[in-house]
């Protein structure tokens, strides 16, 4: 009788641990990999995405290893914004970028750990700390915006560097 209770014991705790181990595999989020998206208004072309993964929700996109290339209303090239994960609003199409997160422009390159691109103003901004390279300098602060299409990089505070690397 000892011997079917220790049987049956150990059939439980082999039973829990094999739960646990299935629930550990269907917790990773399903979607797609390797992804291009290319977001246009009429004839316009506003931004191409690209995406190691991609998971699909009711009001967003979840972003796994990102890279996003904006365009102004010519089509030419205003910059780009890489992150490790991020999230595209679907009826916004704003961007949150997470993660070591760079954006660059023609002149300047930023580095942070968020950001945000609101794309009805075609701008990007946080309140993170950031680094930004520009003209062989380095200046560091705390926040940033940009002004529309990327054209320029502005620290908001705590500014300090300006050095050349």
């Amino acid at each position: 009788m000892e011997k079917k209770k220790i049987i049956l014991v150990i059939a439980l705790l082999l039973g829990l641990c094999g739960e646990k181990s299935e629930k550990k595999k269907n917790s990773v989020p399903s979607g797609f990999e390797k992804v291009h998206l290319i977001e246009s208004k009429g004839d316009i072309l506003s931004f191409e995405l690209f995406a190691f993964h991609v998971v699909d929700r009711e009001d967003s996109v979840l972003l796994i290893d990102f890279k996003v290339i904006f365009y102004d209303s010519l089509a030419r090239k205003t910059g780009e914004l890489k992150a490790d994960s991020g999230w595209v609003d679907r009826k916004s199409l704003n961007i949150l970028a997470k993660k070591n997160v760079v954006l660059k422009t023609e002149k300047e390159s930023l580095l942070t750990q968020e950001a945000l691109w609101i794309d009805s103003l075609k701008i990007a901004k946080s309140d993170k700390d950031v680094a930004l390279y520009h003209e062989g300098n380095i200046t560091y602060g705390k926040g940033f915006v940009t002004e529309k299409n990327l054209k320029e990089i502005t620290i908001k505070g705590r500014v300090t560097g300006g050095e050349k690397d």
